[in-house]
């Protein structure tokens, strides 16, 4: 999903590439290619996932700000 300020979100867990990843080689906090976030392999997709939200928390996430902030969500914890 390409973003107004031109940066794109990749992956299951949608993380953008403005500061996070670099597209076509390793780069951004999570040193990492953004092109990987759209492999079967998701441990590198959670590890970046958990670095951003233990720097930012949900905050991070546009789909979250505009979605879920502030409004009551279902348990999932026994999912």
């Amino acid at each position: 999903m390409q973003l107004p300020n031109q940066s794109v979100s990749y992956g299951l867990f949608q993380i953008n590439s403005k500061n996070w990843c670099r597209k076509g080689r390793r780069g951004g906090i999570c040193n990492i290619k953004c092109e990987e976030f759209l492999n079967d392999e998701i441990s590198d997709d959670s590890r970046c996932a958990m670095q951003i939200f233990n720097r930012h928390g949900f905050q991070a996430w546009p789909g979250w700000m505009t979605k879920c902030r502030g409004r009551t969500l279902p348990d999932v914890s026994r999912c």
